[in-house]
């Protein structure tokens, strides 16, 4: 087996078999083979996942397996991954994603070329049926914009994402006590920490987006739990203690998350905005007017998106002088 420069870590809980046969055969066929693959099984009953797992290293030694004795979430899952990680740069994967098969190749380069500490990549958004639906927009790639960009929204696509292992260690990785998130609050603690994040204006994975990929409640607690985060971690609080998670707790509470009808008041103002937005038909606007009208935390959303938009199109322009 070749030295290895680069620690690919994925997590699986229960994806399709030919979803996880095309996101794993996408990393065996990097042009750069310098890796190991460390795949964590977060599923004990997933038994044909297991097997298509097991297929996989007998085949590739540079593949191994960590299966989990019960379920133990995405982040916890990660940092196991991290423990056994010998590499010098970390590679994040997602199991039912596509990697474009120069990812490690650029984003290696684009690591040591500029001497950044971590770097992201644009990507092209695919259905179920693997067909493009989407691209992510243009990239900010300057690492000083990057940072004022990120500390309004996340943007950075997590599965995408290569960083040096030091960094990783020195923030002892993802936080686990976290409900959701936890991609965007390790970011901003990279770049609280004034490490440089960079970005590759390059589609350089396939990401994949369903329709029930995130349900009601988790696209409330997405934006309540980053809401959280942002104002903690910008105020210089970089540790997860357990007065951080009560108050994360109570922040919750406050702002009505166990709330079902609240929760659904705010999935849907989302949708109905973003719909009335592409399709400028009278009702719908009206809809999203009511809901705008009724709903809190639907106008704190809609104004924080409304900050990001108009920072990013300054940024952008900047970003290409």
């Amino acid at each position: 087996m070749e030295k290895v420069v680069i620690s690919v870590i994925m997590s699986v809980y229960n994806e399709k078999l030919d979803e996880l046969k095309q996101a794993i055969d996408s990393i065996l066929k990097q042009t750069f083979t310098q890796f190991e693959f460390i795949i964590v099984l977060d599923n004990p009953e997933a038994v044909e996942l297991r097997t298509v797992l097991e297929d996989y290293r007998d085949i590739d030694n540079r593949i191994s397996l960590i299966f989990n004795d019960v379920n133990i979430g995405l982040a916890a899952s990660l940092n196991k991954g991290l423990t056994h990680a010998t590499g010098q740069y970390i590679a994040r994967m997602d199991a039912d994603d596509i990697s474009d098969l120069h990812r490690f190749e650029v984003e290696l380069a684009s690591l040591e070329n500029n001497n950044w500490d971590l770097v992201s990549t644009s990507c092209s958004f695919i259905d179920d049926t693997g067909s493009i639906i989407g691209e992510h927009a243009t990239m900010i790639t300057n690492p000083i914009y990057v940072r004022r960009l990120l500390v309004l929204e996340n943007f950075l696509v997590h599965p995408s994402v290569m960083g040096k292992k030091s960094v990783f260690e020195a923030l002892s990785g993802y936080q686990e006590q976290l409900p959701a998130s936890e991609d965007y609050d390790l970011w901003l603690r990279v770049i609280m920490s004034d490490f440089q994040i960079g970005t590759i204006n390059q589609s350089l994975i396939k990401y994949r987006v369903r329709d029930n990929s995130m349900t009601q409640s988790d696209l409330y607690k997405t934006f309540l739990v980053s809401r959280f985060i942002k104002e903690q971690r910008l105020n210089g609080n970089l540790i997860v203690s357990a007065n951080y998670v009560q108050a994360l707790g109570i922040f919750l509470k406050d702002n009505q998350y166990y709330n079902l009808k609240k929760r659904a008041q705010f999935n849907e103002g989302v949708h109905i905005f973003s719909q009335a937005k592409r399709e400028r038909k009278i009702s719908l606007i009206l809809s999203a007017v009511f809901n705008w009208v009724t709903c809190k935390q639907l106008r704190f959303y809609q104004k924080s998106r409304s900050q990001y938009n108009h920072e990013y199109q300054k940024l952008l322009i900047l970003d290409r002088e």
